[in-house]
């Protein structure tokens, strides 16, 4: 994910974008799934009002690799500071 280590957020309601050589990303946010990313330019994927809570989030971006298994990368640092 993109601005990954930037873990103070001032708005609740932030984009996500997440760099990815493989064909579909998909988001999950809390235990909500954000669905497939837009591509908004090749391997960079855009989730444009991802709502966060003020602590403890746990942002997920998965993507399945030709041989079927996963690649995933998650985020549990980032914190609205309102």
């Amino acid at each position: 994910m993109t601005s990954k280590r930037f873990s103070e957020r001032e708005d609740s309601i932030t984009p996500v974008k997440v760099y990815s050589n493989l064909e579909e990303v998909t988001l999950t946010v809390n235990g909500i799934d954000y669905g497939k990313g837009t591509v908004q330019q090749p391997g960079l994927f855009i989730w444009e009002s991802v709502e966060l809570k003020e602590s403890g989030n746990e942002v997920i971006a998965t993507a399945e690799k030709e041989d079927g298994t996963n690649a995933t990368d998650t985020v549990t640092t980032w914190e609205v500071t309102e």
